[in-house]
């Protein structure tokens, strides 16, 4: 088995699923404090990429 096999199925697991969940759980509370913290305002500037 090479390395892209024994990847693709680790992230077929359980495990794996449980591990993402937990890590977007995450990431969504941040954003939701953050947005809070903000008093519900998303300022979202762009950047000029030269």
């Amino acid at each position: 088995m090479n390395c892209e096999e024994a990847l693709s199925q680790y992230l077929d697991t359980y495990e794996a699923d449980e591990i993402f969940n937990n890590y977007f759980t995450a990431i969504r509370k941040a954003f939701i404090a953050g947005f809070k913290a903000a008093d519900g305002e998303i300022q979202i500037e762009q950047k000029e990429h030269l």
